[in-house]
């Protein structure tokens, strides 16, 4: 799947930026008793400055991504939606034969054999 992939990678990328991160402010903290600690503070800088850009950069592709990902689950559904108006529409078909009889006509014997059904029920519970 295409989704997995692509949010595997984005956890992967995320997880490299944490490390590069944390070796840079390992390698600052280790400069300050070096002997040129100047030159290598400014190449730091420099690199900071660039895992801050990177960082940036891919915060917005990733929120691009997770718009994109929102986007195609949308679709997805939206392709379900009429096979599910279907099914409720036989649904609500099926229903409404089964209802007709009730709700129509001579109601006499329907009321007949609901009444059937509750002596027989009664009677079943007391034995």
């Amino acid at each position: 799947n295409v989704c997995e992939e692509l949010c595997r990678v984005e956890q992967e990328a995320n997880s490299s930026l944490t490390v590069a991160k944390d070796l840079l402010t390992e390698q600052a903290k280790q400069v300050k008793g070096a002997a040129d600690a100047k030159a290598m503070t400014t190449e730091l800088s420099k690199w900071q400055a660039t895992l801050r850009q990177l960082s940036l950069e891919f915060a917005k592709l990733s929120k691009e991504w997770q718009a994109r990902e929102q986007n195609f689950v949308a679709q997805q559904m939206l392709k379900e939606v009429p096979q599910l108006i279907q099914k409720l529409e036989a649904q609500v078909e099926a229903a409404h034969q089964i209802a007709a009889p009730m709700l129509t006509g001579d109601k006499s014997k329907l009321l007949a054999d609901v009444h059937t059904q509750c002596v027989l029920a009664a009677l079943r519970e007391r034995h």
